[in-house]
């Protein structure tokens, strides 16, 4: 073997467990295998490697061997998606150098950065990808949540968790506000429970029903009984002196007689059935047994009808006539009902016990008619 400088020797790039090293153990050359070089682990450490720059790391920025490079932090390419398979390097508070998942790592609340205004983290889209600023406004409203739903939350320790809808409180709390009842009367609105605001029912009681609509209540009151209705004064009725819906109110006893009246009719015979009329004053006189209104022409009526000329009949009271052009029975007629020449009225009122006077002006001057009778058609006052 030919003696040769150590610059001499041909370099190996690569060691194997096989290849051998030549070293002075003690002043004697020894040969050792690869396999069985050992290095402590205080024997080197980043001082006595080589002083390196702030925010580097030794290794090399590509694949392959090669000397070990001072690598910028910022000459890495980015890994803008990272997933549950990615992996960091993280040291331990031990001074451990270790490996963890991506997805492993914890993150507060705290820590994600600066919200947008009504926005928060995550993504608006189902799936794996990088977290987004999500607007409220572009989330879909879920109008009827049920048991199922979730939503998220931090529990009174801080720690974020999801919860589902049904089985959020419904008891007390609530917002802060109330519910009170104005005015005098029965109150609608009952104490608030929690966010609850209980409101009493109508219910109708007979002859009174209440009818629940889509957006009100409709009252109705059937036809009442006297007896529902309060006391009245002695000698009153309930009613209206007039047609309408109106309350019924109080009726005197002349309002009653007026709502009440009846037409009633008094006959007064001037001759006999059969004997002839003649000119006279107070044939017949009587005084009225009441006060009595005259709702229409008195009536005259003969049993034989005059001939030649008519008969013409008056009625005073006590003064005066009651009428202004006096009641007459044509010729060959029988009712002064077909009179050419209608009587009219100069006073309707008859007082009570007031005294009439039935008289005769004319009869038939051929044949002066037989059997008169005048008929007053009223009621009493």
């Amino acid at each position: 073997m030919t003696d040769k400088k150590v610059s001499e020797l041909d370099e190996i790039t690569e060691l194997t467990d096989s290849d051998e090293l030549y070293v002075n153990d003690g002043g004697t050359s020894k040969r050792i295998k690869r396999s069985n070089i050992t290095v402590s682990e205080h024997s080197l450490d980043l001082t006595r490697i080589e002083e390196i720059n702030t925010a580097r790391l030794l290794g090399r920025s590509s694949a392959g061997l090669g000397d070990v490079e001072q690598v910028q932090l910022s000459g890495l390419a980015l890994h803008s998606d990272p997933d549950s398979g990615d992996y960091l390097l993280i040291e331990t508070a031990e001074g451990e150098l270790k490996q963890i998942a991506c997805n492993d790592i914890p993150v507060a609340p705290g820590q994600m950065g600066s919200l947008g205004s009504g926005q928060f983290l995550g993504r608006v889209d189902a799936g794996s990808g990088s977290p987004e600023w999500v607007a409220y406004a572009d989330m879909t409203e879920e109008g009827s949540p049920t048991s199922g739903h979730k939503l998220i939350g931090w529990t009174a320790a801080g720690t974020m968790r999801t919860f589902d809808v049904g089985n959020l409180p419904t008891g007390g709390g609530g917002e802060a506000n109330t519910i009170s009842n104005t005015g005098a009367g029965s109150q609608v609105a009952k104490a608030k429970s929690g966010v609850d605001f209980p409101i009493r029912s109508i219910v109708g009681t007979s002859p009174i029903t209440a009818t629940q609509n889509t957006d009100d209540i409709t009252i109705s009151v059937d036809d009442l009984p006297l007896a529902n209705i309060a006391d009245i004064a002695d000698d009153r009725i309930l009613g209206n002196v007039s047609g309408g819906s109106a309350v019924p109110a109080e009726l005197t006893a002349a309002q009653v007689n007026t709502f009440l009246q009846r037409p009633e009719a008094i006959t007064v015979a001037l001759t006999g059935e059969n004997a002839n009329a003649y000119v006279a004053d107070g044939l017949v006189k009587f005084r009225m047994p009441y006060a009595f209104t005259l709702s229409e022409l008195p009536r005259a009526s003969a049993n034989t009808a005059p001939t030649g000329s008519g008969i013409t009949i008056d009625i005073e009271d006590e003064t005066a006539s009651i009428f202004s052009t006096l009641l007459t029975i044509d010729a060959t007629a029988k009712t002064s009902t077909t009179a050419t020449t209608p009587a009219v009225l100069s006073t309707t009122s008859i007082a009570d016990d007031q005294e009439l006077s039935f008289n005769i002006d004319a009869v038939g001057s051929t044949i002066p008619g037989a059997g008169i009778k005048v008929t007053l058609i009223g009621y009493q006052q």
